[in-house]
């Protein structure tokens, strides 16, 4: 730590980028007085008192007649122009000051004690990277500050991201996240089985089907329901025989969920041409309990989102909710 008193002179070496060049600073410590006051401009020519420190503040003019609100006009009797430089802060620059005169608009003059508590460099500093070798003097000080920024940006995103990710709705992994938690706290009870109908758009390259439950017991029936060119309003099916599909576990749960198809080659069958399947599964009683919880938290998120992107288009004029 460097020691120092009012009136010591430093002497800094300074580094000019523009130039790539130092050179030495010579600076003179002027003093930092305590007048115990707080203030501001209001105008060229005025002061105001914005605040007087107690005793307990450090303040030493506490038992002045001053008070906030009142507008100062003079200082040691020279009337305050901040465009000539006539300024409380330049009579505050005095080396060896032990009071000061302050005159209200009213023309009552006030004396405070000022008290030096320190040293006052009279320069602003901010960081700055200094280069310590010539591949980093290359990229300039601006480089380790856009890497710090590029950082903060990606963790910025990479949160946000993962945050929506996580809300509890059917889009995103947190639904499936709630429905594990339920399924942990509320239990589960697979004793019956209902039947389902569900009907996809057949696709050449890809011969699974996905069924929505993931607990199928067996398949009734898959057909293909053509449409009569001919005749709009008619309709033919075809019934695939058992050994053209079976049920297969892709989920890797140890329950039936997906339908592979086995169908001969070539197949005499449109792109997009619709299938039915009847198939019955194994029904969770405790969804009467679970559904209702899990749409409530759904309904909540949702409405919260939708309410932030009215309120940033009111507030931001954009979509900035997620900053």
């Amino acid at each position: 730590m460097l020691q120092c008193s009012i009136g010591d002179n430093l002497t800094f070496r300074v580094y000019n980028p523009r130039t790539d060049s130092y050179s030495l600073k010579n600076i003179t410590l002027g003093p930092r007085y305590n007048i115990g006051i707080g203030w501001q401009y209001i105008s060229n020519s005025e002061i105001e008192i914005s605040r007087i420190y107690s005793e307990t503040e450090g303040g030493n003019n506490f038992n002045t007649d001053l008070n906030p609100g009142d507008k100062i006009i003079q200082v040691n009797g020279v009337l305050i122009n901040q465009t000539s430089g006539d300024t409380l802060e330049k009579v505050l620059k005095t080396y060896n000051l032990n009071s000061i005169n302050l005159t209200t608009d009213t023309l009552i003059t006030h004396v405070l004690n000022v008290s030096a508590i320190g040293v006052k460099i009279g320069i602003y500093t901010n960081s700055y990277f200094m280069h310590k070798n010539a591949f980093a003097k290359f990229f300039t000080n601006v480089w380790p500050e856009f890497w710090l920024r590029e950082i903060f940006w990606l963790f910025l995103i990479a949160f946000s991201v993962t945050l929506f990710n996580v809300l509890p709705l059917p889009v995103f992994d947190g639904d499936r996240m709630v429905k594990e938690v339920l399924d942990w706290g509320v239990g589960q009870d697979f004793t019956t089985t209902k039947k389902k109908k569900e009907k996809v758009k057949y696709k050449k390259d890809d011969n699974e089907i996905y069924l929505s439950e993931i607990r199928v017991k067996n398949v009734d029936y898959i057909k293909f329901l053509i449409d009569d060119k001919a005749d709009f309003r008619e309709q033919s099916e075809i019934v695939l025989a058992e050994d053209k599909y079976k049920l297969i576990d892709h989920i890797g749960d140890g329950f039936k969920d997906t339908i592979a198809l086995d169908l001969p080659e070539p197949i005499n069958v449109e792109e997009d041409t619709l299938i039915e399947i009847s198939y019955e599964y194994w029904y969770d009683e405790k969804q009467k309990v679970k559904k209702p919880i899990l749409n409530f938290l759904r309904y909540f998120t949702l409405f919260i989102v939708l309410g932030n992107v009215v309120l940033s288009f009111v507030k931001f004029g954009g979509v900035l909710f997620w900053i």
